[in-house]
């Protein structure tokens, strides 16, 4: 006999045949379901490899066994013309069409019906139109292409958010789900999506293996989902299918591309940079601005580099509020150069866009940081710094209620960017909402116990309010997290200033209390800091205060001096955060030194923009104490008196109010001190809750 002949005799194509199309069966069925599950991609190729394991062996078993009517005997038992062999070799033939019925189901549905890459109808997906992108999950053999993974879902997320009808959740919030296994039904509802893409990437070489699926978030079930095995080279063209095919499955269309590198090398450095940028920690921002020089020596004109790095120039400034020691004039400038050479290269580079915003908004352009901003929200309205640079810029620029607003809407569209939901507490404070404040601030800080800004926004709610010992507390706890921290130093000496505790806030002094408390600690002392005269050069926060210190030890030549020297006008000279007051220093100067004209002129600019804020929102007891400074300047005591105690009741705390120079004519008038009288009252109410000894 053949060995054709023996292998039909003992059904061994039978069972081969059979196998395949189980094995096939179970793949397809894997491959679908274990992602549902939250398996990770490794145990579908398990499957695979087990299943191609045990063919040689399925193959065996058919040659050396036989299924007969009364069960499984081997084939050499049997003689060859036994009737039970026929027999047997009918249940196996129905097994192999029951298992061909099953496969060919399968494949219709998966094709053809609920489990098919078909678009859903347009009415459900117009309707349904939002989506999360997660951070695609490293498959590589040696673990260490997180960055990858989280640089192309990225691409992907800003490709999406170009589409004007698609709601995109914001990277921050999307990305925070890394590594949790959190069910999609749970991330869609947190979210407030009804879709959410993930994916994987695999890269070896000059190869990279990416999978990518659309999942329905309200039941987990899939719409869509492709592998792509391509040379790195194509990745670009990757990230473009991948959006292209999830806007086609929502039934909207994609607008906008990936913007490619000329070098790969330089995109692999830029995505590392970027995944360092995130942090925002001196370290990883050192570490970062090497690598985007790198990027940038390998391509000079990769415009997403350049932004990266004017962003970078930015983040490491020697300003209060960024990371490290760079000059400020030296690190703008190096900001506008790259950042202007990335809108050259990309008109449409919505993070270039941003960077510049963010430039405009520190040296005080608000018109012109409003007007980049906007951009880069009307190329991609997922953009988490262009978010949040927004609202920043309208309470610096004084818009209050529209920063309220601005964070409000971004939290719609990134709810768990924690940055944000803390400057929220933040704006409700100017705005005078404390009790909302107090519960924002509050509830962040039950969830992020380490997360320092929060803290140092709650200090500051309670500062406005009138609550300096809860404010104390609540800036100790950021200063325990870091010490360092510009911003968190610059709240903690506001507090102990509001508390008269000059000797703490020297102690912790970026420049704001500095000649003030050493004024008031020594009168007749000689040595002032010296601000920098150079426009947009010096941190402003320090010039405020040395201005008001120059005008409270009564050194109003020396204020007028620099107020000439510096280049400054009246109308430019504002201060994000002084609540309309920065102009006092110099009315006093003017008035002390009969400068009336000038002194009339101040006041109307002054004026002006105090009407300016108050129709945007601003309403604490610091801004109305600024109204109260401005009326006693225009000479209008009673008025002058009844905004100052609305003030106090409104929460303005300032321990040497008795010395204020705006009240200078007023010293020694009754109402007046008992004004001053129940201020140290209500500061000595909170001294007592810290320990302290009241104030004399």
């Amino acid at each position: 006999m053949s060995l054709f002949a023996e292998l039909k005799r003992r059904n061994v194509f039978r069972v081969g045949g059979a196998y395949a199309v189980v094995a096939w069966l179970l793949i397809e069925i894997s491959d679908t379901i274990f992602p549902r599950l939250g398996l990770p991609e490794w145990t579908v190729t398990f499957v695979i490899a087990l299943l191609l394991l045990g063919f040689p062996v399925a193959l065996f078993m058919a040659w050396a066994f036989e299924l007969t009517a009364d069960g499984v005997k081997r084939t050499e038992d049997l003689p060859p013309q036994d009737a039970n062999r026929a027999s047997g070799g009918r249940p196996l033939d129905y097994a192999v069409i029951a298992v061909l019925l099953v496969a060919l189901g399968w494949f219709a549905w998966d094709k053809f019906g609920a489990g098919s890459k078909a678009p859903p109808p347009v009415e459900a997906a117009q309707a349904d139109a939002s989506i999360a992108v997660l951070p695609f999950a490293d498959m590589s053999a040696a673990g260490d292409q997180e960055y990858f993974g989280d640089g192309l879902a990225e691409e992907v997320l800003n490709l999406l958010a170009g589409v004007p009808e698609l709601k995109v959740s914001g990277r921050t919030s999307s990305f925070s789900f890394k590594d949790k296994n959190t069910p999609i039904p749970e991330i869609g509802r947190t979210l407030g999506v009804a879709h959410v893409l993930e994916g994987s990437v695999r890269k070896s070489g000059d190869r990279v293996r990416i999978t990518a699926q659309l999942v329905k978030a309200e039941d987990g079930f899939h719409l869509w989902s492709e592998t792509f095995d391509r040379q790195l080279a194509d990745i670009f063209a990757i990230q473009d299918e991948i959006a292209g095919a999830i806007a086609n499955a929502l039934q909207l269309s994609l607008v906008g591309q990936v913007a490619g590198a000329s070098n790969l090398e330089a995109y692999d450095l830029y995505l590392r940079a970027r995944a360092l940028i995130y942090k925002r920690t001196l370290r990883d921002l050192e570490e970062a601005r090497l690598l985007i020089d790198r990027a940038l020596a390998l391509d000079p004109d990769y415009a997403p580099a350049l932004a990266a790095s004017g962003e970078l120039w930015q983040l490491l400034s020697a300003d209060v509020t960024s990371y490290g020691d760079i000059p400020v004039l030296q690190a703008r400038a190096a900001a506008l150069r790259d950042l202007e050479r990335a809108l050259q290269l990309d008109p449409d580079l919505a993070d270039a866009h941003a960077g510049l915003g963010l430039l405009s908004m520190s040296i005080g352009d608000y018109v012109s940081a409003d007007a980049h901003l906007a951009r880069a929200l009307a190329i991609n309205p997922s953009l988490t710094n262009a978010n949040h640079w927004r609202a920043l810029n309208y309470s610096g620029s004084g818009r209050a209620r529209s920063a309220v607003a601005a964070a409000i809407q971004f939290a719609e569209r990134d709810p768990l960017f924690v940055i944000n939901q803390a400057s929220l507490g933040y704006y409700l404070a100017f705005v005078g909402d404390f009790a909302a404040a107090e519960s924002q601030l509050t509830g962040l800080m039950q969830r992020y116990p380490e997360h320092i800004r929060i803290p140092a926004h709650l200090s500051f709610a309670r500062r406005m309010e009138g609550r300096l010992a809860a404010a104390k507390t609540s800036i100790d706890s950021a200063l325990a997290l870091d010490p360092s921290s510009g911003f968190t130093r610059l709240m903690a000496e506001l507090a102990l200033y509001a508390l008269g505790d000059c000797v703490g806030a020297l102690e912790r002094t970026v420049g704001w209390s500095e000649s003030m408390c050493r004024f008031v600690l020594d009168p007749d002392a000689q040595v002032f800091m010296q601000a920098p005269l150079e426009v947009g050069s010096q941190n402003l926060a320090a010039v405020w205060g040395w201005l008001s210190g120059l005008s409270l030890s009564g050194r109003h030549e020396q204020l007028l001096a620099w107020f000439d020297e510096s280049g400054y006008g009246v109308e430019e000279f504002f201060i994000a955060g002084a609540f309309g007051n920065e102009t006092a220093p110099l009315a006093v100067a003017q008035r002390a030194t009969g400068r009336t004209s000038e002194l009339e002129k101040t006041l109307q600019i002054w004026g002006a923009r105090l009407e300016f804020l108050a129709a945007n929102g601003n309403a604490t007891g610091y801004f109305r104490s600024a109204q109260a400074s401005h009326a006693a300047l225009s000479g209008q005591r009673a008025e002058a008196l009844a905004l100052l105690a609305e003030a106090i009741d409104m929460g303005f705390r300032d321990p040497f109010l008795d010395r204020s120079p705006a009240f200078e004519p007023w010293h020694d008038d009754a109402e007046f001190l008992v004004q001053a009288a129940r201020m140290k009252e209500l500061i000595n109410v909170e001294r007592a809750e810290l320990g302290m000894e009241p104030l004399s």
